[in-house]
């Protein structure tokens, strides 16, 4: 007698019929797209209001540490098992702080004035869970089928 097989752990939508695990890939996709361009809109809008010029390149190089922490966060909380409103954004939230302050000293050679801290984690704390937010009120109000 075989055993019964069990989905592998990373297999996220095991009992879902495939048209429900298209919609929801895409809405993974579409939710770590908009994580990421939070964080570029974020550094922008520093780049900004600090007058400094370079183009698209050079924010995004800004932007580098912080996007590396939104991946990191993603991975370590599974943010594609939920990825709107929940504990785990808070958690990749948090996680893309301290990944983007720290990977921003260290590897990047940039500051990490406490000013500069409590700004990225207001600013990204808004960004990335604000759409969340506002996604979670919109589908709330749409009539159920």
């Amino acid at each position: 007698m075989s055993k019964p097989s069990t989905p592998a752990a990373t297999d996220c939508w095991p009992d879902l019929p495939a048209p429900v695990r298209r919609y929801t890939r895409r809405l993974v996709a579409f939710a770590f797209a908009l994580d990421l361009l939070a964080v570029v809109v974020f550094a922008a809008i520093g780049r900004r209001n600090h007058d400094e010029d370079g183009g698209f390149g050079v924010t995004i190089e800004v932007a580098a540490p912080f996007l590396i922490g939104v991946a990191a966060g993603w991975a370590i909380f599974r943010l594609w098992q939920s990825p709107l409103w929940s504990n785990r954004a808070i958690g990749m939230w948090l996680t893309t702080v301290v990944v983007g302050v720290a990977l921003r000293r260290i590897v990047f050679d940039r500051g990490i004035a406490p000013s500069f801290v409590i700004v990225a984690t207001i600013v990204l704390g808004l960004f990335l869970l604000g759409w969340r937010g506002v996604a979670v009120v919109v589908q709330q109000r749409r009539p159920t089928r």
